[in-house]
């Protein structure tokens, strides 16, 4: 019997297989809700809705789960398996945030940020780097490779929404 679990903030996929050619099982848990955060405000919200987000996961696992969460959440998810295929599709997904994994293989997430930092027209992508280290080091490296925010694997989903309705957030 093989048996694998992913859980992703509070979306739960279970899969369940008792052997080649003998099918398997799949069950997803979703919220009730689909609300991950909750804003001071409604228009907070309607801000958060349709912003066009693009994840860069190479576990193809990780990356649609999180996909299907953001989806849950409001946002126009696109996705790509490698920092390569990322950087050669940014510009026709011309997302607003960019979740990207720094453990890449072919082109690692701190060279596709540089990279897409020394392009003009991506200056005003919230770029989120993702990752299993979470050192002082590891979020100084990522941030000065052009990152805005750092978050740490495992990554709940309601955290991500928390730090994007965060920086998207009026000030004053």
């Amino acid at each position: 019997m093989d048996v694998s679990r992913i859980t992703l903030g509070k979306i739960k996929l279970h899969r369940e297989s008792q052997g080649r050619a003998r099918g398997s099982e799949f069950v997803i848990r979703l919220p009730l809700t689909s609300a991950a955060i909750d804003p001071g405000t409604e228009d907070e919200t309607i801000q958060m809705n349709g912003k066009k987000l693009f994840v860069v996961e190479d576990n193809p696992s990780i990356r649609k789960m999180l996909a299907l969460a953001m989806e849950i959440n409001g946002f126009d998810v696109a996705v790509a398996s490698d920092g390569l295929e990322a950087l050669r599709i940014f510009a026709e997904v011309d997302p607003d945030i960019a979740v990207i994994d720094i453990g890449l293989p072919g082109l690692n997430g701190c060279e596709l940020a540089r990279r897409l930092r020394k392009t003009a027209e991506f200056d005003d992508v919230l770029l989120v780097a993702v990752t299993g280290y979470g050192q002082k080091s590891d979020r100084k490296r990522a941030l000065s490779a052009g990152f805005d925010l750092h978050l740490v694997k495992p990554l709940d989903p309601d955290e991500l929404v928390r730090a994007i309705a965060a920086h998207y957030a009026p000030t004053g």
